[in-house]
């Protein structure tokens, strides 16, 4: 077994017959001991015990130049050896032997002796450093043990402090400082989340051990930081939290690590900084998104920092997509895609880009339908060719790029088969009767289909005048009537805010401040207090 002790035996004595006696004793012994080095000088013997480390020396007292003695001197000045000493003499007087025992020798043989005698003693000193040697083996193995039973329940608890939002309590606290991670609650620190940029088979025992060794070089490596730890998430990403200014230097160091090895590479994401323990689950959060737009973006490293944060309404983007696309607007139309998008970026989140391909094809495959059912008309499916680039794209804006190479041409068929009622000239006075009908409907029921209906219009023509005759689309100019009145009540009525948003129309108020603020420049609270 591995772990066996294998016993190797010096002897140290000057009169030759003597030391092969004692040599041939023990060879023929049967016993399992390995390698016996018979030598018949102090000097000899000490290049022997510095080079081979035996771990039994029985040695004579009277030796060529140097002693027996002067040879325990040297054993007892060796760092991290410490044989077991058998001193053989000729010699009575018990100072020696006093000696020999204050040196660390653990017998003391007169000679002459039988050889069956030194055998029995070497054989019970081989047994304890056996039961030493497996007392020390079994010790490692606890703690080993132990120290992965700690790692397990600590990897546990921060995997969970991580995706949900935890307030820092007192023993989570004590778990902190047990796991010399307090650093998390006095430190400005960061979340950095990353995988392989290749996929690995899930169910490949290679790719899997593979998994495992990178796992293993990274958490040498982030080890030998301070202020840092590494676990891994159950999808088998792996997550490192770090207080280092220059965490772009771990970055580095893990890249290159993992790289001379296995010849992989890998991508990352990385969190802004973070200031707090209850921090943590954002910092996670942010990091799972740098890197998902990593992987999409087939980038080594993002940044959250430089992702783009804005969010729209989910209905607000495919109206306004839906709306661009019947003005044959270019303009609006690519910033529209652009948002819708972004918008399904935040909602996969899954590691491998297939996901996005096919969410951007369902969406297109509504929004044709939108439009169908809107003006009655009929149109091709969306063709194989485009179905094959987004299921494949390369990056993020050739994807968008690809969505709005085949909506502009789509756009400009459909406002070539759509053809207005009235003569151009009318076309300002139905925008005024438009107004006043809005001005005149209860703000929640005010919709491009609501007030088509009251001028019996088709709302794609109307939708088209409103954007020829103002500048605006329909969906801009109801937003902007919306927040004018929100912004009368505001400054004129006592109602709270949520009842002004209401009033004018949403439901939402989250989204109406959001709204609000974007298109005002200030909060509905600050525009009421003149702030």
């Amino acid at each position: 077994m591995a772990n066996e002790l294998v016993v190797d035996i010096l002897i140290v004595e000057d009169e030759f017959g003597v030391l092969q006696g004692m040599k041939n004793a023990i060879e023929r012994s049967g016993l399992p001991f390995g390698r016996i080095y018979a030598v018949g000088s102090a000097e000899d013997a000490e290049s022997i015990m510095r080079a081979k480390l035996p771990q039994i020396i029985v040695t004579d007292i009277v030796l060529p130049r140097r002693s027996g003695l002067d040879l325990l001197e040297a054993v007892k000045g060796t760092s991290k050896y410490d044989p077991k000493v058998i001193v053989v003499s000729s010699y009575n007087e018990f100072e020696y032997a006093r000696r020999s025992l204050l040196l660390g020798a653990i017998d003391y043989m007169l000679k002459p002796f039988e050889m069956n005698d030194l055998v029995a003693k070497l054989a019970t000193v081989a047994q304890h450093l056996t039961e030493e040697h497996n007392l020390r083996h079994r010790h490692r193995i606890n703690e080993e043990r132990a120290r992965v039973g700690h790692k397990v329940m600590r990897n546990e608890h921060l995997l969970g402090y991580c995706t949900e939002k935890t307030m820092l309590q007192e023993h989570i606290y004590h778990f902190l400082q047990l796991w010399d991670l307090e650093w998390l609650t006095t430190s400005k620190y960061r979340v950095i989340a990353f995988d392989t940029d290749s996929e690995l088979p899930e169910h490949d025992k290679e790719a899997q051990l593979r998994l495992f060794s990178i796992g293993n070089i990274s958490e040498e490596t982030v080890e030998r930081r301070p202020f840092s730890c590494l676990f891994s998430n159950w999808q088998h990403r792996w997550v490192v939290l770090t207080a280092l200014r220059d965490y772009d230097d771990l970055v580095r160091e893990l890249r290159e690590n993992v790289q001379s090895y296995h010849r992989l590479g890998l991508r990352f994401g990385i969190s802004a900084a973070v200031f707090s323990f209850q921090s943590l689950s954002d910092a996670y959060h942010q990091a799972l998104a740098a890197l998902h737009r990593a992987t999409l973006e087939d980038e080594p490293e993002q940044h959250y920092e430089d992702l783009e944060q804005e969010e729209t309404a989910s209905e607000d983007i495919d109206e306004q997509c839906a709306a661009a696309v019947l003005d044959a607007d270019p303009k609006r139309l690519a910033a529209c895609v652009h948002d819708k998008v972004e918008q399904l970026i935040r909602e996969q989140g899954a590691a491998s880009r297939r996901p996005l391909g096919q969410a951007c094809l369902d969406w297109l495959v509504q929004l044709q339908t939108s439009i169908q059912e809107r003006t009655g008309l009929m149109f091709n499916h969306i063709p194989l060719s485009l179905w094959e680039r987004l299921d494949r794209f390369e990056s993020v804006s050739s994807l968008k790029s690809d969505i709005v190479d085949y909506l502009l041409p789509f756009s400009e068929e459909l406002a070539r088969r759509l053809s207005p009622p009235e003569s151009e000239r009318a076309g300002n006075a139905w925008i005024e009767q438009a107004k006043r009908a809005i001005d005149e409907m209860d703000a929640a029921d005010i919709s491009l289909h609501a007030v088509a209906e009251r001028l019996l219009l088709h709302p794609v023509w109307l939708s088209q005048l409103f954007k020829k005759e103002t500048g605006r689309t329909f969906s801009e100019y109801l937003i902007d009537w919306r927040l004018n009145k929100a912004k009368l009540l505001l400054k004129e009525s006592p109602l709270k805010i949520y009842e002004i948003a209401e009033k004018v129309g949403y439901q939402d108020l989250q989204h109406f401040g959001k709204l609000f603020k974007k298109r005002v420049g200030v909060s509905p609270k600050e525009y009421r207090f003149g702030r």
